[in-house]
């Protein structure tokens, strides 16, 4: 159901509120209302799941013992459905026990409140968790979207924006509409049985299909995969910058009857390989003390010691502006060989002389230079032939191992490669520091190293700047 409010709250946030008692929930919409938000009420589960589909909400607040299904089940399954799984969700308990907070935040749960509260905390924290997001605004109307997205373009404001729909509609829509986008890229998951969902279909429907007839649901996704290609396609055509991610989706689209879908390239290979053949990539640090104050005196060392003229140090400016933590407080920035253990040797100094409460976990990605041989993204068109050789992840997971990182990972990703992950820990000591200098340049040092193999000018370079004996002999090699 819907519920009155004031004229003046029609731009405020929508909260669905889930409460199976009458009366709290009478309550709870009441001040809610009062407080200026605009509110929709369920007294169960499959009542909010009702309306969710009816409508788009900012954020949902619900009671985490109901019967029958409880908040945290409803986490659960929010966070099971793309079109929702970015709303924040928090829940209201009367117990205080910190195994029930933890399911919930397992669950996907972004904050639990117990009972008794005070509602102007309430207000507070629901403020927060919307705030929090990284989309401005959502919508489910196409129409509405392409008006709010035109007006923020005349207007120069940024503007995140997030329309609920299929790619495959929304795509060839937007070009009927003679719109040409700058940039036009995609990060879909084109499975076409367990992961895209048909434009012919509804999202139920289609699990529905999925268990009782998937061929069909393959046809049928590879019918609207192809649609969608081919739309990214007319925009490139028209001048858009146009690339995939790597998920994939130009290989389905492929296999569908597009046989230029290739012509779309790899953003790895576009823009992000030279970076590779410095070794420089998206590195990860995080505060295992889960206080924020630990990643702020990290971005203070990276702004005091690197300089001015690095990419890193606009980013953290910007990052401690406007990227929220969830989760555990961390950072990521791109740095490369030599730059990641001159940070990991400041930040252990740090956590010896307690300007850092406890120890740091350093970490990266996937996307990384050395670790992965993963044919349709980090991979994808490797200048000898190489891209889908599995060597390289191993040797840098045995690598990482013996120079003494504190986790090894190898990721087995099915049919779209293998890579190999790592983690070690700041915790002050002199051992750590020599753990953290070995890691932390032997890990990119062998991206470099796979490349200058692969013939990369630039990465033949860099080997030889580094001092890396296996340079000597390369450019012969790929100069005769």
């Amino acid at each position: 159901m819907d519920i009155r409010y004031p004229a003046e709250a029609a731009d405020r946030p929508r909260i669905l509120v889930v409460e199976p008692n009458k009366a709290y929930l009478g309550l709870l919409v009441r001040r809610l209302v009062e407080a200026g938000y605009r509110v929709t009420a369920a007294e169960s589960v499959p009542a909010a799941i009702a309306e969710l589909h009816r409508l788009p909400v900012d954020m949902i607040l619900a009671e985490l013992r109901m019967p029958r299904i409880s908040g945290v089940e409803l986490a659960r399954a929010i966070r099971g459905e793309v079109q929702w799984n970015d709303i924040p969700i928090m829940l209201i308990t009367g117990k205080s026990k910190p195994a029930e907070a933890v399911h919930a935040y397992e669950a996907g749960a972004d904050d639990v409140i117990a009972k008794p509260f005070h509602f102007e905390v309430l207000f507070a924290r629901i403020d927060r968790r919307i705030a929090t997001g990284y989309c401005d605004q959502r919508t489910d109307s196409i129409d509405e979207a392409i008006a709010t997205w035109l007006e923020a373009r005349e207007a120069r404001r940024p503007l995140a924006l997030a329309l609920c729909a299929n790619a495959a509609d929304v795509l060839p829509a937007i070009l009927a509409r003679g719109i040409v986008p700058d940039i036009v890229t995609d990060q879909t998951f084109p499975d076409p049985v367990r992961g895209y969902v048909p434009s012919q279909l509804s999202l139920e429907e289609t699990r529905a299909m999925r268990k009782s007839d998937p061929a069909c649901v393959a046809t049928l996704a590879r019918d609207s995969i192809a649609a969608h290609v081919r739309a990214l396609l007319a925009f490139q055509k028209k001048g858009a910058i146009v690339f995939e991610y790597g998920n994939g989706l130009r290989a389905e689209a492929r296999s569908a009857g597009v046989d230029n879908a290739f012509d779309i390239g790899s953003f790895v290979d576009l823009y992000i390989r030279p970076l590779f053949c410095e070794g420089m990539g998206p590195f990860r640090w995080i505060a295992v003390s889960g206080d924020p104050k630990d990643i702020h005196t990290i971005d203070d060392i990276i702004l005091k010691n690197f300089s001015q003229n690095h990419p890193i140090v606009p980013w953290i400016e910007k990052a401690r502006k406007y990227v929220q933590f969830t989760g555990l407080p961390a950072r990521i920035g791109w740095l490369g060989y030599g730059e990641r253990s001159r940070l990991g040797l400041l930040v252990n100094e740090a956590i010896a002389d307690g300007r850092i409460s406890a120890p740091i976990a350093f970490t990266r990605d996937h996307l990384d230079s050395g670790s992965a041989a993963m044919p349709h993204r980090e991979t994808e068109n490797m200048r000898d032939g190489s891209y889908a050789i599995a060597d390289w992840p191993m040797l840098n997971a045995l690598l990482n191992c013996a120079s003494g990182a504190d986790l090894v990972a190898i990721h087995g990703l099915g049919s779209r490669g293998v890579s190999a992950g790592v983690t070690i820990v700041a915790d002050g000591t002199a051992s750590a520091a020599e753990r953290l200098k070995r890691v932390l340049d032997n890990d990119p040092g062998i991206g470099v190293l796979r490349h200058a193999d692969a013939g990369y000018e630039t990465a033949i370079e860099q080997a030889g700047k580094i001092g890396y004996a296996p340079a000597v002999g390369l450019e012969e090699q790929h100069t005769t």
